[in-house]
């Protein structure tokens, strides 16, 4: 290959990666490079804009092992379905965001189906029709290996959030789903909540952006208490209130693997932060919640500040964006000083307890790397046992101490770097020494041509003075010699 696609051969630090739209500028098929990156000769795979040889840009796409194509239409899918058919491709991420493509295509469906090296596809921000969903759902639920997929923005609804549950509830592979800025209701959340009572492996699922009130939560929430696998759920800027929010605190009880949890920009008031605080003061594994942009006020913020003096898990709590005053303001500032304190103070116990166990193993060793200083052999038959000449087994060598590997180990790197700076010495010994030689062989060089340059001018005086040429021209190749 010439020219800028060179960039498509495998570099040896780095994984083999390609953004379609920086490589060809191609008015057919939308692959299309920005303006300021656009090459001054026409690209080899490209005559006037068009691709002129569809089979050498499959051939280049199938070493790669992450993909982003930007400005695709739905008939650039073929490019793309040819690429995961192919037995020789070997992409894992595949990036087709913000397309605005309908992916009503079934022959890209059935080739994710049967792909078994995608691991990553993000297909956010295009144009997902309630058709090409289920096909999607369908393709996605038999693949073997993808693990996360991003479907956000596409305006699925409650109908294709459908399709999407079932993929949740019978998928083994998936691991994170990301559903936000999906217009779902709270239909869609109870699709979505009986998928997660049964699945086994999802450990994210982003909800954020959608239309999910108090209901869906309760569904949601309900189905966190039967499921042990989830450890992140995000629903920032849904509509869910003070009873939604009562749920979710019932499960901040029962369920220890839950991690993560995000309510920004809901309408959660006092009321939901008071079940939040009860609930914190048992919780024994949550340890990042999001409160932002809701109603809490004073009372809130004080509930939960208390319950943070019991719970020993929680690290981050974002209040930012709510109503409270001077009063919550104070009162958290205090309780994150006193829990900061108490995290330093649970470091240093894990720390003094860690070097009191180093302690207790060196004097282990130190035990045990006793020498031995006297070794009695008399009274016994080795003579006789010499005459029979045994077979000479070697002796086990006994394992030395931690001590003495440690010490070996240390006497081992003072020697390299000992080394290290007397090679690095040597080396500008060297440097020196030849600069210095080059100076003096170019100070030669100019004193032999001086001396040469007066070796002619005195060979034409005697000629001009009437000497013998030949006798002339000998003398003077024996002062040429003598110079040289």
């Amino acid at each position: 290959m010439e020219s800028h696609l060179a960039s498509l051969k495998p570099q040896r630090s780095f994984p083999k990666t390609l953004a379609l739209s920086k490589v060809l500028q191609i008015e057919s098929c939308s692959l299309r490079k920005e303006r300021s990156m656009i090459p001054p000769t026409p690209h080899p795979l490209v005559s006037n804009g068009i691709l002129s040889d569809f089979e050498k840009i499959i051939d280049e796409l199938v070493k790669l092992m992450i993909i982003r194509w930007e400005y695709m239409k739905d008939e650039d899918v073929e490019v793309i379905t040819k690429v995961l058919q192919d037995e020789r491709a070997v992409v894992e991420k595949l990036f087709l965001n913000g397309n605005r493509i309908s992916f009503v295509n079934r022959k890209f469906t059935n080739a994710l189906k049967k792909n078994t090296t995608l691991k990553v596809l993000d297909l956010s921000d295009n144009n997902i029709s309630l058709e090409s969903t289920s096909h999607l759902a369908a393709a996605i639920k038999d693949n073997t290996t993808i693990g996360i997929i991003n479907l956000k923005g596409n305006n699925i609804g409650d109908d294709g959030t459908k399709y999407l549950a079932a993929l949740i509830k019978d998928n083994n592979i998936l691991k994170v789903i990301c559903l936000g800025g999906n217009n779902i209701g709270d239909d869609g959340a109870k699709y979505l909540a009986a998928a997660l009572r049964d699945n086994k492996t999802l450990r994210k699922i982003y909800l954020t952006d959608n239309d999910i009130g108090d209901d869906g939560a309760k569904c949601i929430a309900a189905a966190l208490n039967e499921n042990k696998t989830l450890r992140k759920i995000y629903l920032a800027d849904n509509n869910i209130g003070d009873d939604g929010a009562k749920c979710f605190a019932a499960v901040f009880i029962e369920n220890k693997t839950l991690l993560e949890i995000s309510f920004s920009g809901n309408n959660i008031s006092d009321d939901g932060a008071k079940c939040f605080a009860a609930a914190l003061k048992d919780n024994t594994s949550l340890e990042k919640i999001y409160l932002n942009r809701n109603n809490i006020c004073d009372y809130g913020a004080n509930c939960l500040t208390a319950s943070l003096k019991v719970n020993t898990t929680l690290e981050e709590i974002h209040f930012n964006g709510n109503n409270i005053g001077h009063i919550g303001t104070k009162s958290m500032a205090s309780r994150r000083d006193i829990h900061q304190l108490s995290h330093e103070l649970k470091e240093r116990e894990t720390k003094i307890t860690s070097l009191k166990d180093e302690i207790t193993s060196l004097k282990v060793d130190l035990k045990r790397s006793k020498p031995i200083n006297v070794v009695d052999l008399t009274n016994n038959n080795i003579a006789s046992t010499l005459s029979k000449r045994p077979r000479i087994e070697k002796y086990e060598v006994q394992p030395k101490s931690t001590l003495a590997i440690q010490y070996e180990q240390n006497q081992k790197i003072v020697q390299v770097k000992e080394e290290k700076v007397a090679a690095e010495k040597a080396m500008e010994d060297a440097k020196e020494d030849l600069e210095d030689t080059q100076e003096d062989l170019g100070n030669q060089v100019l004193y032999v041509n001086f001396l040469q340059s007066k070796i002619d001018e005195l060979a034409a005086l005697a000629e001009n003075a009437g000497a013998d040429r030949a006798k002339v021209a000998e003398i003077r190749g024996r002062l040429y010699s003598n110079t040289s």
